[in-house]
């Protein structure tokens, strides 16, 4: 399952995110689609892949912002411009997500990229 979140500018998620390596590296960027194990990060600063990262992201509806790991997958310069990054751990797609996690991988080619 993923969801999109393109659309009306307060329809994506702030995200911070640094290399695992090098935290003080600290960036901002956009979730623009995101899935079960994996989101697309729409982002001016790229990591190449298999860079692991940290990510920040305050979900709405949550008190406490999440804190999550990643690899990135691949990345883009092309508009909108970011990388995807794949979860180290399955996460719920939505405060509202329930019921057991899906053991299925994600794969890259299933975040469309439709308009």
């Amino acid at each position: 399952m993923k969801r999109r979140l393109r659309g009306a500018p307060d329809s994506s998620l702030e995200v911070t995110f640094a290399p695992a390596a090098t935290p003080e590296d600290r960036r901002t960027g956009r979730v623009l689609e995101w899935g079960e194990e994996g989101l697309f990060l729409g982002a001016n600063s790229l990591w190449p892949p298999s860079t692991v990262l940290e990510l920040v992201l305050s979900l709405p509806g949550e008190r406490h912002p999440r804190r999550l790991q990643g690899e990135v997958a691949w990345a883009r310069t092309a508009e909108p411009s970011g990388m995807f990054v794949r979860l180290a751990e399955p996460t719920p797609v939505s405060p509202e997500a329930s019921g057991p996690r899906s053991s299925r991988k994600a794969h890259p080619a299933k975040i469309s990229r439709e308009s």
